[in-house]
């Protein structure tokens, strides 16, 4: 009884996860059965302590102390048994305190970045409104001042046919005052104009000019906007058809809409009839004064009007272009006929004005 005791108090104080109480327990527990067994071998001895009496064996032992040492060790184990799960429990509370612990600072720090990644794209959605709101204000004034380039043009086309016009005089006395004679009529879309084309440049004339000419071909390729806008209204005034691939190459790359603007005024002041294909294609440049400037060159060179004005929509610039398009694929020879400018053939450059 007393050595299974023993073995038993050993096997809890041992158990996975004792902490010093268990041991302390399981020390007290060894300590008491050591000083019984020590009673019992005095007692056993011969002339031992405890002389025959009732309720004791031959050697003077308690009937009842396996008993006794069996109930106090089963309540040795007992409290063992609670003093570790009282442990057990105490370390499972301080893991959960620890988990809850880590998961706050886990909240708190996805809060903190969120908040930071939040603030970032803020910041990076208030620099695109600001820069898209500027890129449009700028777009706006380029419009605008492309509207004002077109007015200006047409206003000074005006005012050169204006003075163009003979001045008329009160008759003289004793004659009779001739009827004047009836306007034509107004073109239609369906077929050219045949007006009275101007006597162009004479072959001398061309020739004094070819320096200038060749100069203003060359300031094209400049830097600097002046110099570039003022070279595509001088290759217009010169009359030189030699200017037409350069003019219309600022017309079709150049990046400032002033230039592009000029080069195609300038194209319509030429009648350049091979520039009407990429001016009906500029039809379709986002920018309104391109636009609007490429259509007024259209008329010039066709004899009808265009019919665009203001700011025209997509849709508006692009049954425009069709419209157009298909009205110079039905009378583009006679244009070419009645401005002097024949076909070109297939990779030859330009035909020679007549």
């Amino acid at each position: 009884m007393a050595s299974r005791t023993s073995s038993g108090s050993a096997e809890e104080s041992t158990a996975p996860g004792a902490g010093p109480g268990a041991v302390g327990w399981a020390g007290l527990g060894f300590g008491l059965v050591g000083a019984v067994l020590g009673s019992l071998a005095y007692f056993g001895r011969p002339g031992g302590g405890g002389g025959g009496g009732g309720g004791t064996t031959g050697v003077g032992v308690p009937d009842d102390l396996g008993a006794r040492l069996a109930a106090h060790a089963s309540q040795l184990r007992s409290e063992l048994q609670d003093d570790f799960k009282r442990q057990v429990k105490q370390a499972e509370e301080t893991f959960v305190r620890a988990e809850r612990r880590i998961d706050e600072t886990r909240t708190s720090v996805q809060k903190v970045v969120d908040d930071g990644r939040r603030v970032a794209e803020n910041a990076v959605r208030t620099s695109s409104d600001h820069a898209e709101t500027v890129e449009t204000k700028i777009r706006e004034v380029a419009d605008s001042t492309g509207k004002l380039a077109g007015t200006l043009e047409t206003l000074q086309a005006t005012v050169k046919e204006l003075e163009s016009r003979p001045v008329a005089t009160a008759p003289r006395p004793g004659t009779v005052p001739v009827a004047p004679t009836p306007a034509a009529p107004t073109p239609s879309a369906s077929d050219p104009a045949d007006p009275a084309v101007p006597a162009g440049p004479t072959p001398e004339e061309l020739a004094a000019r070819k320096a200038k000419v060749d100069a203003a071909i060359l300031a094209l390729a400049s830097p600097e906007l002046g110099k570039v806008f003022a070279a595509c209204v001088a290759l217009g005034k010169l009359g030189d058809l030699a200017a037409v691939d350069p003019l219309m190459k600022v017309m079709k790359e150049h990046k400032d809409v002033f230039a592009k603007t000029a080069a195609t005024s300038a194209l319509g002041t030429l009648h350049a009839c091979d520039a009407v294909p990429a001016l009906l294609q500029m039809l379709l440049d986002r920018d309104d004064g391109v636009t609007l400037a490429a259509a007024l060159s259209f008329g010039k060179i066709a004899g009808i009007d265009a019919g665009m004005s203001g700011s025209p929509t997509r849709k508006e610039r692009n049954d425009a272009r069709e419209r157009l398009s298909k009205w110079w694929g039905a009378n583009e020879d006679k244009v070419r006929e009645r401005w002097g400018q024949p076909k070109r053939e297939a990779g030859g450059g330009d035909a020679p004005p007549k």
